[in-house]
């Protein structure tokens, strides 16, 4: 919770204080896929300021999913059950946002740009009783990607997004985790934290 805290600040704080500016609230649902995330569903939210002068923008961005750690071949190389494996994730991220067109209000549908850094936490846990063993590890990520705005009234529109994530760290502490357990082979070759998510979600301004 302290992690997430300091991320929001840092997005959020440097808003100028502008009357020239609007906040942006969109909670939303999507799905993450690729790299080493099984498919599954994510939901979360982005709380932010964008200029309605200039092309800039912040926001803080949250997002969480479940079962979502490991592809099959990722399973396959870690020598266990797909389904062996019940993972959480969270993303907290604060991004600066670009729209080329400007923040404008008479601009209905606006395309962005968006980049960032933060935090990535992941849980493990096996699903066998028998061994009663879970990993909670985490580190800094980065993630980039755009999306558009469409508004059909002052305060309301809708929102779509796509974004790559990708932890700075690797699965070295699940893997060692993993060998305590004799679970795995020492000599697995290390595999990164990375994945795509795709979201949309109704947007409120003010």
């Amino acid at each position: 919770m302290k992690k997430l805290v300091i991320v929001a600040a840092l997005a959020l704080t440097l808003a100028p204080s502008s009357a020239r500016a609007e906040w942006l609230l969109t909670p939303n649902v999507g799905g993450m896929f690729g790299g080493t995330a099984r498919d599954g569903v994510t939901w979360g939210a982005s709380i932010g300021w964008a200029s309605v002068s200039t092309i800039f923008g912040v926001e803080a961005d949250f997002g969480f999913a479940s079962n979502d750690f490991l592809s099959t071949a990722d399973a396959d190389l870690f020598g266990v059950e797909r389904d062996f494996l019940d993972s959480r994730i969270g993303t907290f991220m604060g991004n600066v946002l670009i729209q080329p067109w400007g923040g404008s209000r008479t601009n209905m549908f606006r395309p962005y740009a968006v980049a960032g850094i933060g935090w990535i936490q992941n849980r493990v846990e096996t699903t066998d009783s028998l061994f009663g063993f879970d990993s909670d590890h985490g580190n800094f990520g980065f993630n980039v990607g755009g999306g558009a705005m469409g508004f059909f009234s002052d305060n309301i529109g809708l929102r779509g997004d796509i974004r790559y994530f990708r932890a700075t760290d690797n699965l070295d502490d699940l893997r060692i985790d993993l060998v305590d357990l004799d679970v795995i082979d020492v000599d697995l070759i290390d595999i990164k934290r990375d994945f795509w998510r795709a979201t949309g979600g109704v947007t409120f301004r003010w």
